[in-house]
């Protein structure tokens, strides 16, 4: 079993899983090096981590990889709170494989990785030749996964609905 438990999930909804009320504080930075959003996310790895530990392959667990960020190269740049984020997990015993997340583009992947030190996978839709071979471009001694394969997309209020052909995504 993938988990993906950082503070922001995306799921192209709800604030990606961040809760409302950090917002509350005018002066909050979200998914950077800023010290009371780090605060927070230390409580919520306190009580969250310790109930996965157990679920761990390495203590006999269904949980072989966890996830660091979720494609934080779309968003920002920001290597310490990356790495911040990977030590909050390994501190606590995640000791499991540890991933990122990204789009395949050179901007995403080096934005939102720890390459060499983390895993990196990749999200796509289609050509993924293209996607693998960037990725490979960037590890290239390691496998090619794709994370999340995207067969459609999200609508917005109001909007049209959006559809993707069959054929299109078996192709």
């Amino acid at each position: 079993m993938l988990i993906r438990p950082s503070p922001y999930i995306c799921a192209e909804w709800e604030f990606g899983g961040l809760p409302y009320w950090l917002l509350k504080d005018p002066s909050m930075q979200l998914r950077c090096y800023y010290k009371p959003y780090l605060d927070k996310i230390y409580t919520y790895y306190d009580e969250l981590l310790a109930r996965f530990k157990p679920l761990l392959c390495t203590n006999g667990g269904p949980i072989i990889a966890m996830q660091i960020e979720n494609e934080y190269g779309s968003y920002g740049t920001d290597k310490e709170y990356l790495a911040y984020i990977r030590q909050a997990m390994i501190i606590r015993g995640m000791d499991v494989l540890l991933f990122t997340s990204d789009g395949y583009d050179d901007s995403n992947l080096q934005g939102g990785t720890l390459i060499p030190d983390v895993f990196a996978t990749v999200n796509f839709g289609s050509r993924p030749e293209e996607a693998f071979a960037k990725l490979q471009e960037y590890q290239p001694d390691k496998p090619l996964v794709c994370m999340e394969y995207w067969n459609g997309w999200f609508d917005y209020w109001g909007d049209e609905h959006h559809q993707r052909g069959n054929d299109d995504v078996v192709d």
